[in-house]
Order: structure tokens, then C-alpha cells, then sequence
């Protein structure tokens, strides 16, 4: 176990244990989860996009019922969403994402839905 009093040296300043992982803990964000069908009702399907309307994207998917992880990386947009395990609902999904790539609103893409999944971090 550390020393809350030990001291964490660096080029700027010294800063206790304490105050070292209260420093962490500000730029920590809490993550709730929400399925309001429960976990194991959703599959999970990996979307990767690029797009300039990433705002327009965020607003969209706040709409949704669920947890939704977006990720961005260089000008690539990672989409970790949970659908319906309805073959006409992963359809659908599919064909709306399609129809924005054909609009022209994004660009790139490639969405995977795996045929197994382990949730174990979930």
C-alpha cells in the first residue's frame, strides 16, 4: 500500500499520493450503463464512420433508449450500439446508416455485428 505522504516527484511539482489520485479522479468520467430491457436483451454491433457532422451524430444518438459508446480516433468515429436482436430490426439499422452514407453525410463506412460476443466487462 502507498503512503498517502509519499511524495510523487515530477519536472513542475511535487504532489502528495492524496493529492496525486485526486488530480486523477477530476479528469475521471463515471459511466452508467442503461438497458431498459436488461443486457442480454441487446446485440451488440460495431460501427466505424467518418463524417464533418459529428454533432448532428451525438444529437441523434442521445434519442436512443440505451447505452451507446462513441469513440473518435484521427477523423474515424467507433460506434459501439446495442440493437434489437430482431433480424428486421438489425436490418433496418443497417439500411439507415446506408442511406446516410448515400446522402453523403458520411463516408467509410463499416458497421460488424458479431456472430459471438463476450460481455464479460459489461
Amino acid at each position: 500500500m502507498i503512503s498517502p505522504g509519499k511524495k510523487w516527484g515530477s519536472i513542475s511539482k511535487v504532489l502528495t499520493t492524496r493529492e496525486y489520485y485526486i488530480e486523477i479522479l477530476k479528469q475521471c468520467k463515471i459511466i452508467t450503463n442503461f438497458f431498459p430491457l436488461g443486457r442480454k436483451q441487446y446485440n451488440p454491433s460495431l460501427v466505424t464512420l467518418k463524417t464533418d457532422y459529428e454533432i448532428g451524430l451525438v444529437k441523434g444518438l442521445k434519442t436512443l433508449n440505451r447505452t451507446t459508446y462513441l469513440y473518435k480516433t484521427n477523423n474515424t468515429i467507433i460506434l459501439y450500439l446495442f440493437i434489437s436482436p430482431l433480424p428486421k430490426e438489425q436490418n433496418h439499422f443497417a439500411d439507415r446508416f446506408h442511406r446516410i452514407e448515400e446522402m453523403g453525410l458520411i463516408s467509410d463506412l463499416h458497421i460488424s455485428t458479431p456472430y459471438r460476443w463476450k460481455s464479460s466487462w459489461i
